[in-house]
């Protein structure tokens, strides 16, 4: 099975993908983490992350068994989709679209673009050469495909079929 993150929440019955025990594939605890701003100081706003990369893997029996209560205690109630499949944890798929397309790339997108910090950011004249590859690149693009590759002035519009 394969849907995205907030799909696959809802048709399993646990936490949401960003929850601190969210991990569909490992029983970590995610850890709070506060946005900085250019100065390294805090500022409003956050994410949970998953720094534990040795945690223990959720297993079908572990999954069924509720093991980390946590992660299933949504409102108590067993998803149908646990009838359907042999192994439940293995028979879900984490979806890159939304994890790389959009998540990871986007994110690296906007840090070479609007990265508050120079030695990070892209130089104008280097955005100025992927612009004018990706509009020479277009005309190439087969036209059954959605979207075809636009500047990357128009990058924060960027959905996972225009990566």
């Amino acid at each position: 099975m394969s849907s995205d993150a907030p799909a696959t929440t809802f048709l399993l019955n646990i936490s949401t993908h960003n929850a601190y025990y969210g991990c569909r594939k490992c029983t970590t605890k995610g850890w709070w983490v506060r946005n900085l701003s250019k100065d390294l100081a805090p500022r409003n706003g956050g994410r949970v992350t998953y720094p534990d990369i040795d945690a223990i893997l959720r297993t079908d029996c572990s999954f069924r068994n509720r093991s980390q209560i946590q992660h299933h205690d949504k409102n108590g109630i067993r998803s149908i989709i646990e009838d359907i499949f042999d192994d439940i944890v293995k028979a879900v798929a984490i979806n890159p679209m939304h994890c790389v397309y959009i998540g990871v790339h986007k994110k690296l997108v906007g840090i070479w673009f609007n990265d508050p910090f120079d030695n990070i950011r892209m130089s104008a004249e280097q955005l100025l050469k992927i612009s004018i590859f990706r509009e020479w690149f277009r005309k190439y693009v087969p036209s059954h495909f959605v979207r075809k590759p636009r500047s990357v002035k128009d990058f924060s519009t960027l959905e996972s079929h225009r990566t």
